[in-house]
């Protein structure tokens, strides 16, 4: 199973099948359990395989699903999640979708999980120690691409080293903060731009995407074999 959910956040799954030769009542439960408590875009499925033989025929594989998602529970969960967001995050949430929509319509290589009311958004690129993050600071009138490392500092550092390239390939400066304090660290780079003036959206989607798109081109390039 731990093997599985790796995986599946590498390739942003949304639909995880563990096929078993025989289903024990743990397993039927973990399921039970993930799909309880996971968003309704992802689908867990456990799945038992037997092999059968009528007569002289030649023996089949037979899947039998023991346990998959409850959409219904999963939406209804939803619903309630959202009846009691603020304003600003349903605004949030509405921002992330129709950026989503406008990447899409441009013909983006990004690939998207849901949108949801809160100032991140966050996608995968190419590795288990870091991930590509979008951000909105309507505080600061700000928004920014960032890739995150969760706890790599020798990853940082052996990116750090090639800064020149990086940023020459994505075309324009960095601000790389090692955070030493901390276990994580960012290589960002931020816009000014108004979250309340939905009119100026447009423009901050085109940026985001840019920017996304630049940044999972290039930064795998420059990823330890085995990160």
């Amino acid at each position: 199973m731990g093997k599985i959910i790796t995986y599946a956040s590498g390739h942003d799954a949304k639909a995880i099948i563990w096929i078993v030769k025989s289903a024990r009542e743990e397993h039927r439960q973990a399921i039970d359990w993930l799909n309880d408590n996971t968003n309704e875009e992802l689908g867990f499925y456990l799945v038992q395989i037997e092999l059968w033989q009528i007569e002289d025929s030649v023996p089949a594989p037979k899947f039998e699903v023991i346990s998959k998602p409850n959409s219904w529970a999963k939406t209804v969960k939803s619903i309630s999640d959202n009846a009691e967001l603020t304003d600003t995050k349903l605004k949030q949430q509405r921002f992330w979708q129709e950026f989503k929509e406008h990447a899409k319509s441009n013909n983006t290589s990004l690939r998207f999980q849901k949108a949801r009311p809160q100032h991140w958004f966050v996608m995968a690129i190419g590795s288990s120690e870091c991930y590509l993050s979008l951000t909105i600071n309507s505080r600061e009138n700000q928004f920014g691409c960032e890739l995150h490392i969760r706890d790599n500092k020798d990853l940082f550092h052996s990116l750090h080293d090639k800064k020149e390239l990086i940023e020459s390939n994505i075309g324009a400066e960095l601000e790389w903060m090692e955070l030493p304090e901390k276990k994580a660290s960012r290589i960002k780079i931020s816009r000014s731009g108004s979250f309340e003036s939905e009119e100026g959206w447009p423009e901050i989607f085109d940026w985001l995407q840019d920017m996304a798109e630049k940044y999972q081109k290039t930064f795998p390039n420059f990823f330890n074999l085995n990160t």
